[in-house]
């Protein structure tokens, strides 16, 4: 009995890990469908083409205000006593084509809205990618530190063995003992890293967890820039945007002019006075003496000429970006090729050689880690420089307008 009671759980587990869901793998053409479909900041900018839509509805309605009745009932004394009635109907009608304005202005706000989640995709999509890089770097930097741990227990073996045949001095021992330590410390500052990175990707894909989720890629995979292509600054999402924001400004400024024309309405009045019924039409016309739409107009004025320096800005902006983020990522790859053709395969040598020197008793092992670290800083700048390669390419992906890149074909 106490044999299956002891069973039972490893069975429950074993039937709990047949059962559950794989690992969602998020490779770089994930990440960008991700980031740019379902993340906070894309949602609210769809929301913002609805509520432009809701004002597009308001603004196509025929009458802008509602009609008004007004009802006066009172008691009249004069020649005996008697009631008289009056109810009068009052329909306002715009002029100076004030609906036709209201709808350019209203969709106009629609397409600066609609650009506005091509912004916001941008943005997001570059985020994300730039958190999946830094997954790829930290695991590959643990990676590097397996390397080295694997390489330091074999080093205390080794010494171990020889301090035992008399061939070397005790400290080596204490010596290949602080590597190996080193080397464990190593391993896991590049868990934290991991798990500091796998935290900052989940965040950027709207995630409230770091787990259920493997990441797989290369920090070499140059897939993002084969579309960019020729990108024009005029084209990127945010530049569009805000010129978008100057033709809402400028329908602004013809809705406000026509602020100054009258307001006219249709009267329709019935009366009834000692037993007479009075049916009366008329119109009502504002005289337009003293409020003529000043401020608003002044307002709408101001607001056209800040989105005329704001589009002059963005453009100006997103072409500097543009040009800096191709001579960046130029200098970036050109910095990644020298250390992979000249520097590695020095350093590596070196330290194959240096490992086979010692293990012949030729050098002792403070020699060995010397140039062991020094291949492992090779190691770790190509890393480094492999990471910044990788995001100088995001940043220009994002400069170019982050288009999205088409699946491949498996």
């Amino acid at each position: 009995m106490a044999k299956w009671s002891l069973s039972l759980p490893l069975l429950l587990c074993a039937a709990g890990s047949a059962f559950a869901e794989p690992a969602e793998v998020l490779t770089l053409q994930r990440v960008i469908e991700l980031a740019t479909d379902a993340t906070a900041p894309v949602r609210v900018a769809r929301t913002r083409v609805d509520e432009a839509r809701g004002i597009l509805t308001g603004a196509g309605l025929r009458f802008s205000e509602n009609p008004a009745i007004e009802a006066l009932v009172g008691p009249r004394w004069a020649g005996g006593r008697s009631t008289d009635t009056e109810i009068a109907l009052s329909v306002p009608i715009e002029l100076g084509g004030k609906r036709g304005k209201r709808l350019r202005v209203a969709e106009a706000a629609i397409a600066s809205a609609n650009l506005g989640v091509g912004d916001a995709r941008r943005r997001a999509g570059g985020a994300a990618v730039v958190a999946f890089y830094r997954v790829l770097h930290a695991q590959q930097g643990r990676d590097v530190a397996l390397g080295r741990k694997a390489l330091a227990d074999e080093f205390l073996a080794a010494a171990t063995e020889r301090q035992r045949a008399g061939d070397v001095a005790l400290f080596e021992v204490h010596l290949a003992e602080s590597e190996v330590a080193r080397a464990d410390s190593d391993v896991a500052a590049a868990r934290r890293d991991i798990a500091r990175a796998r935290s900052q990707l989940a965040g950027a894909l709207g995630r409230r967890s770091s787990r259920g989720f493997t990441v797989e890629g290369e920090l070499s995979d140059r897939s993002l820039l084969a579309t960019v292509g020729q990108a024009r600054p005029a084209d990127r999402a945010d530049v569009r945007v805000a010129g978008a924001e100057l033709a809402v400004a400028n329908a602004e400024v013809s809705l406000a002019d026509a602020e100054r024309y009258p307001a006219l309405a249709f009267r329709l009045s019935y009366a009834r006075e000692e037993d007479a019924d009075i049916l009366l039409g008329g119109i009502a016309l504002t005289l337009p003496l003293f409020q003529r739409a000043q401020g608003p107009r002044k307002e709408a004025r101001a607001r056209r000429d800040r989105a005329q320096i704001e589009l002059e800005a963005a453009t100006a902006t997103a072409a500097s970006e543009l040009e800096g983020a191709r001579a960046a990522y130029r200098e970036a790859v050109e910095a990644v090729r020298l250390l992979e053709e000249r520097a590695l395969p020095r350093t590596s040598e070196n330290a194959a050689l240096a490992a086979e020197s010692y293990r012949a008793g030729k050098i002792d092992l403070a020699a060995l880690l010397i140039i062991r670290r020094d291949a492992l800083e090779v190691r770790r700048e190509l890393l480094d420089q492999s990471l910044e390669a990788a995001l100088a390419g995001v940043d220009l992906w994002v400069a170019a307008g982050a288009p999205i890149p088409t699946r491949r074909q498996p």
